[in-house]
């Protein structure tokens, strides 16, 4: 797994052993399987679910076992198995952000990568967009405990049989 800054954005590149349909499905369907259950933004009881509505223009949003959702952004762009693109709807004292316009943007590519393999690719964009605090928000984001753990334990249930 390779992570990096780059001026605003934060870049985590993994490898993961399973093909592209595969990769891409994991990651675009089964995100509370694989996405830590601490992080969630909502208000309600413990997350029950973590839903990409499979469009532009979709939502992105955890659901809990109260029957409360909380929007985590929109669905910008969705090219099934190829490319998928979210707003980050998300402060960086990580509560839920309202005003798509302060907004960052997650690009997640899948290229496949010889027979059963694939490489993912995330870049975390934007982050100005946030306004005060989007420093500090980038750099725990690159932390180990964010980007680059979440797609460890993405990349190990895509990765299983």
């Amino acid at each position: 797994m390779s992570e990096y800054i780059h001026g605003a954005d934060v870049r985590v590149e993994i490898s993961v052993d399973a093909d592209v349909e595969r990769a891409f499905a994991v990651f675009t369907e089964q995100g509370h399987t694989w996405w830590p259950a601490p992080y969630k933004l909502g208000q309600g009881g413990a997350r029950t679910g973590l839903v990409i509505e499979p469009k532009a223009g979709g939502r992105w949003y955890e659901t809990t076992d109260d029957g409360a959702e909380c929007a985590w952004g929109t669905v910008l762009a969705f090219d099934a198995p190829n490319h998928l693109a979210l707003s980050w709807a998300i402060t960086p004292t990580f509560a839920p952000e309202p005003d798509e316009n302060k907004a960052s943007r997650v690009d997640v590519t899948f290229a496949a990568d010889g027979a059963g393999k694939t490489t993912v690719v995330l870049v975390h964009s934007q982050l100005e967009r946030h306004g005060d605090g989007w420093e500090q928000a980038r750099d725990g984001l690159a932390d180990q405990g964010a980007w680059p753990g979440v797609l460890a334990a993405y990349a190990a249930l895509a990765s299983s049989t």
